[in-house]
């Protein structure tokens, strides 16, 4: 899948297991902690993990181990998976990380919770450990961690590549499906507060689903979580009626409608005047996707070019009319994703 094994299975499987015996040892972890440094994230964060902070040299040195591996195990599957542009390559790759390999370590990282005792008991703060149990309660520490940097990767990559999921899953169904534990009533994973300030009111908003950035880089169809397949509807429709090219991949379509960068953009093989008025029907008329503040006109060149590949041929047909011969056709290509 990738190159390397991911820090996470080591500590899951291999050679970094905290509780063997050349593991055990505090001391061995102060100089270990002056080497590892902070890993600052190559792509946009979602989740954040709400833990108790390390509070001695082996549980502050498997913190930063395993927050650095989440965030770049992360980015090395989404890369990985944005490689290719062929969507049956990509639903292949989607069920055999998210559905086999990390829901199989999640299970198999709630085996090793029940079989070693390593409830989050042990982490209250009522909780004084006698000195024969002072490791365990480390361990416990970094397997409950663990657990949360597992979920995480989950998350992020659903996240990514939401519009090709059918059954998303929430951080409350890990409990459910997977680790077979009560659903806690503070669940540690959330997803990241997005700050605006409104600049008319000077109220800050703060929303905790993931935002259409600024600026924008696509369109982001309002159902793309719900209802995506109406896409692929209008995908073959706007084929056959000869808007866009015919070798119009169906994973760069959908990638144009998704709030995340286009890097193939669609090709619009109509009339300028037939890309603005699909432009209006589906962001001003219809209001079908995110608004974008009259900024949807700076996003059609990220979306599309013409037959020469051509982005500039459309950064000027907001003012065209509606055109005569195909509005109609239009019209009701639209209406497909109702």
């Amino acid at each position: 899948m990738m190159n390397g094994t991911p820090i996470l299975d080591e500590i899951l499987y291999r050679d970094l297991r905290p509780w063997l015996e050349e593991n055990e040892s505090d001391e061995k972890y102060f100089a270990l902690n002056a080497k590892l440094k902070e890993v600052v994230p190559s792509f946009h964060l979602r989740y954040s993990i709400d833990f108790p902070r390390p509070y001695n040299n082996k549980t502050k040195y498997y913190y930063k181990l395993i927050s650095n591996a989440a965030s770049t195990y992360s980015a090395e599957i989404i890369a990985h998976i944005h490689g290719d542009e062929d969507e049956s390559v990509i639903l292949y790759l989607l069920n055999s990380i998210l559905e086999k390999k990390l829901k199989n370590s999640i299970r198999d990282l709630a085996r090793i919770i029940k079989d070693k005792d390593f409830s989050m008991t042990y982490l209250g703060k009522n909780y004084i450990p006698a000195p024969e149990e002072v490791n365990h309660k480390s361990d416990t520490y970094i397997m409950q961690l663990l657990k949360l940097a597992y979920m995480k990767v989950f998350l992020e990559v659903q996240e990514e590549f939401r519009q090709y999921r059918d059954d998303i899953l929430i951080p409350a169904d890990f409990y459910s499906q997977l680790l077979d534990e009560p659903i806690p009533d503070h669940i540690p994973i959330s997803t990241l507060l997005t700050i605006e300030v409104d600049p008319q009111s000077k109220v800050i908003v703060k929303s905790t689903q993931p935002e259409i950035r600024t600026p924008a880089k696509s369109f982001l169809y309002k159902k793309l979580a719900t209802e995506g397949d109406n896409l692929d509807n209008l995908w073959d429709n706007l084929i056959k009626n000869g808007f866009i090219a015919e070798n119009t991949s169906k994973v760069n379509f959908k990638r144009a409608f998704s709030g995340k960068t286009v890097t193939t953009p669609i090709v619009w093989i109509g009339l300028p005047s037939e890309l603005s008025y699909f432009i209006k029907l589906i962001h001003n008329e219809h209001q079908l996707v995110e608004d974008l503040k009259q900024k949807q006109w700076k996003v059609v060149p990220l979306c599309f070019v013409d037959k020469e590949n051509n982005s500039d041929a459309y950064r000027n047909i907001r003012k065209l009319q509606r055109p005569e011969t195909k509005g109609d056709l239009l019209d009701r290509a639209v209406e497909l994703l109702f």
